[in-house]
Formats: structure tokens, sequence, C-alpha cells
């Protein structure tokens, strides 16, 4: 694995990060078990004006194999317009 990592200098938390699989890894002899060829993580934070860091946008992107069967999975999340709850 592989990546990069922003820290806001102000709070000292994570603000973005950007994560990769540099080389596939193989389950069982010569991967006959499985492999996971990609891996790709990006996550976005952002703070809110009251301190609490929040995650705006999360992209994740995995290939591998069972056995036989490929399976890739890709999924990319989305969150905007937060607001306060006042009870």
């Amino acid at each position: 694995m592989a990546g990069r990592l922003w820290i806001d200098e102000g709070d000292a938390d994570t603000a973005r990060v950007e994560l990769s699989l540099v080389e596939p890894v193989y389950l069982g002899w010569f991967g006959l078990l499985g492999s996971l060829t990609q891996l790709d993580l990006t996550l976005e934070r952002q703070r809110m004006p009251d301190g609490v860091w929040i995650n705006t946008k999360q992209a994740l992107l995995i290939e591998c194999r069972k056995l036989i069967a490929t399976m890739r999975f890709r999924t990319t999340d989305e969150s905007s317009e937060f607001k306060k709850l006042v009870p």
C-alpha cells in the first residue's frame, strides 16, 4: 500500500487521504485461492464551523479474484449541506 495524507495544520486532523495498492496480493500457492489486484481509496473531509470534521466524499475501488470468479466493487459516497440539529 502507498498513498498520501493531508493534515490540517490548525487542527492536526486528517483533511484528505489517497491510498492505493502498489502490487497485487496473492492468496494460496501462486494465487490459486485468490488475489487482490486493485484497491484505490480516496477520502475527503471538511471542518465544520463548530470544529467537528466530517467526511464529504469517499470513493473506493476494489478488484479481486476468488478461485476463478473475478469481482469488481466501486462505490462513491458524497455528503453536503450539513446542518446542526437543535433539540
